[in-house]
């Protein structure tokens, strides 16, 4: 195929640049638009229907990327689901609690300043009132149309431009595609007016949650699907029983809060202690003829479990992942061949004092352009 050309990288197999990406961008934005900006009398005999629309709205965006990029930013939609459970549920009960502390904030400054706002907060919106008219039917239809919605929002809008970019500046890609996710809902500004900032804020954090997710879990996007269509299920439960779907709601806010308040104290853990008796022999040595070990460091050592880094020195040698707890094959001081061992370097800087301590990156390293997603 050739050398790509300037501003091509390569995805799956494909060939995309920006030109590509906007214009499938531009199709995604239309066609979930037509559904509020195409007047009824321009619409084709036929297509004015509900699957119809749904076809105009996900559709025309959905063959803009299958023509302009590819599958690649979703090729890892199935993949990694442990690594996206961990951070789908982590990032949805942080900015889940987030939000339910932004919208009581802001329910306060509209119940001061604003004297409609209890009669537009009861207004229903055309999803509420369709709902209302059928909410099985609208429940069951919320778990497609949440995987289609994650396919287009944080695997292709998303994760095209990480492919284009590279992942370093992945923070303000997410911002600015959660932004457009969460344009597209047009029909609360329509509906509740002047407080429909109090939706937007939900929406947008919600969508921030599963973009985070998407790149922390290197492009997995069953788990947020998944979450993306529990939280629609959910809302739709309401028009059945109201008193479940608020506890279904909270319920699984706080369940995801307190996994990633678990999360954090887990991947802080307690504070590493030496082995007994894994202490050197004697001090080091200060020079030529002196008895005791060499001042050998402990290289770093990424546990085969769980991947954190762990270091130390051959006064406190970490044998277990202080994390996972995983045996990290180092031997004692005392074992035979133990200094031969490929953990103790001489180029290795010496650390004279202190216990064991762990490395733990908090992302991923940046990926240069064409490298998104991994493998």
């Amino acid at each position: 195929m050739g050398v790509p050309g300037p501003g091509e990288v390569p995805a799956a197999g494909r060939r995309f640049g920006w030109a590509g990406y906007a214009v499938a961008s531009g199709l995604l934005v239309a066609g979930i638009l037509s559904q509020y900006l195409v007047p009824a009398a321009w619409v084709l005999p036929g297509w004015g229907g509900f699957f119809e629309g749904l076809l105009l709205a996900y559709g025309i965006g959905a063959a803009g990327f299958l023509v302009f990029v590819g599958v690649g930013p979703l090729r890892n939609y199935f993949r990694h689901n442990r690594a996206g459970a961990r951070e789908g549920f982590r990032w949805y009960g942080i900015l889940g609690i987030l939000s339910f502390v932004v919208v009581v904030l802001l329910t306060i400054v509209y119940l001061a300043v604003d004297p409609r706002f209890d009669e537009l907060l009861t207004k229903s919106s055309p999803v509420a009132q369709a709902g209302a008219s059928d909410p099985y039917f609208y429940m069951l239809f919320s778990i497609p149309v949440g995987f289609i919605e994650e396919g287009l929002f944080r695997g292709w809008l998303f994760g095209s431009v990480l492919t284009l970019d590279g992942t370093a500046r992945w923070r303000g890609h997410a911002l600015w595609t959660t932004l457009v996710f969460t344009g597209v809902h047009v029909y609360y500004a329509q509906t509740y007016l002047e407080v429909s900032p109090l939706f937007y804020v939900q929406i947008f954090l919600l969508g921030l949650a599963f973009a985070i997710a998407y790149y922390k879990s290197g492009g997995n996007l069953l788990v947020v699907a998944l979450l993306h269509a529990s939280f629609d299920v959910i809302s739709f439960a309401s028009f059945v029983n109201q008193d479940v779907s608020l506890g279904a709601h909270y319920g699984l806010l706080v369940a995801s809060a307190l996994f990633a308040v678990a999360l954090a104290y887990w991947k802080r853990g307690p504070q590493p202690r030496p082995e007994p008796g894994a202490t050197s022999p004697g001090p080091p040595s200060a020079g030529p003829g002196a008895s005791g070990p060499s001042p050998l460091a402990f290289a770093p050592v990424p546990c085969r479990t769980c991947g954190t880094l762990v270091v130390g020195d051959v006064r406190g040698i970490p044998t277990h992942c202080p994390r996972c707890g995983a045996d990290l094959g180092v031997p004692l001081p005392w074992e035979a061949g133990a200094y031969a061992h490929p953990a103790f370097s001489l180029s290795a800087p010496f650390q004279p004092e202190g216990p064991a301590r762990r490395v733990v990156p908090s992302d991923p390293d940046p990926l240069p352009a064409g490298a998104w997603p991994p493998p």
